[in-house]
């Protein structure tokens, strides 16, 4: 603290700071003041700019790490796809290289209780190939089924394991007037099931 006080005094006694501080006392009182309040102003209002700037920063970089966050799912997502095509099997355990659809798509509505003959597959398109991935398109048509099993359905066609992903999806309710049609739904999926070559 002793240092601290050796300096300032011999600050103090500089010429240069004894002409400074004579000036400044044959200014006007009223504005010293002036000067005193805009000296204050200057620096709050750099403090204000550098605090400013430092949450501005911080929010820059907290937007920069949610976009590499959803980046790097977006990639584990897409790896989990790549895997599921890749590897020698499906993860049903059948050869994605002669996928079998229609199979895949009863089997899948079967375990969620719509029968065979509730449902019609459309014939395979071929669609857009990448690399060693071949998509193809087909439509499903399902009749006389449930909510609960539209939604269980639909779940299970695009996150069960398979590689197939909705492309559209239309609900049409059966007519209310008919007797035994209450709550019971007829949907047509679009789907891309994918295999490799």
């Amino acid at each position: 603290m002793s240092r601290f006080k050796d300096s300032l005094e011999k600050l103090l006694e500089q010429e240069a700071f004894q002409q400074i501080r004579a000036k400044w006392e044959e200014i006007d009182p009223e504005v010293r003041t002036y000067i005193s309040l805009g000296a204050g102003a200057l620096v709050a209002l750099i403090i204000s700019w550098n605090a400013l700037s430092s949450l501005w920063g911080s929010y820059q970089i907290k937007n920069q790490l949610d976009e590499k966050i959803a980046m790097m799912d977006k990639i584990h997502s897409i790896k989990g796809e790549i895997q599921k095509l890749d590897g020698p099997t499906s993860a049903r355990g059948g050869d994605t290289k002669n996928q079998n659809w229609s199979g895949t798509v009863q089997s899948i509505a079967n375990k969620i209780g719509v029968e065979a003959t509730q449902l019609k597959v459309g014939e395979q398109k071929p669609g857009s190939t990448a690399g060693s991935i071949i998509e193809n398109l087909f439509d499903l048509e399902v009749s006389r089924i449930n909510l609960r099993q539209l939604v269980t359905l639909a779940y299970q066609l695009e996150q069960g394991g398979h590689p197939i992903k909705i492309r559209n999806l239309e609900v049409m309710t059966l007519s209310e007037g008919e007797k035994g049609n209450e709550g019971w739904l007829n949907a047509k999926f679009s789907l891309s099931g994918f295999s490799v070559k």
